[in-house]
């Protein structure tokens, strides 16, 4: 648990810079040719994300359950009861509150998204949210402390005229408020 502990803590850019290093074209996985592309963003943000779920699973105190029945089933350990309040009462001790943001780039809805009942950039943003908001309290997230909220395309991190650009803005942000926040 330390080690995740620490994890948590790391800077975005050491792991960034790690990233580049190990995908660089002088590294060993350079051959790859996966630097600057979207494949390199899905691996930072995995390494990114990884301390982050692995410490909220350690603090679940869940493991994989042994009924052959449903795979996804999760039972408790012994010092855990398997009310899934148990999970929520760890968690509230130290995580406030939960807001999931969505984003999308400047390109307007397909038909197949309109057909499907979303008309502009603010609807898929907040679906996008939403969706995971879902997610986390199927997880056995308190809905009490979980919000979504969709910005369209307003705030984007790149710019929209290269499909790269494009690709950086369609994306969620998940803020985890703690003590003091």
């Amino acid at each position: 648990m330390i080690t995740v502990n620490a994890l948590l803590g790391l800077p975005p850019v050491v792991v960034g810079l790690a990233l580049y290093l190990l995908l660089s074209r002088s590294s060993p996985l350079g051959v790859l040719g996966l630097l600057f592309t979207p494949g390199a963003m899905v691996i930072a943000q995995a390494l990114l994300a990884l301390p982050i779920v692995t410490a909220l699973v350690m603090t679940r105190r869940l493991i994989p359950g042994q009924s052959t029945a449903q795979h996804s089933k999760w039972t408790a350990r012994r010092d855990c009861s398997p009310s899934p309040t148990c999970s929520r009462s760890r968690a509230a001790g130290w995580l406030r509150r939960v807001v999931v943001y969505g984003y999308t780039d400047n390109l307007p809805v397909g038909p197949r998204l309109q057909r499907a009942g979303i008309k502009n950039n603010i609807d898929l943003s907040s679906k996008r949210a939403d969706n995971i908001v879902a997610y986390f309290q199927s997880q056995g997230v308190n809905p009490d402390i979980i919000s979504a909220k969709g910005f369209g395309d307003t705030h984007a991190v790149a710019s929209n005229e290269t499909p790269q650009g494009r690709a950086q803005n369609r994306r969620i942000e998940i803020v985890l408020e703690g003590p003091g926040a």
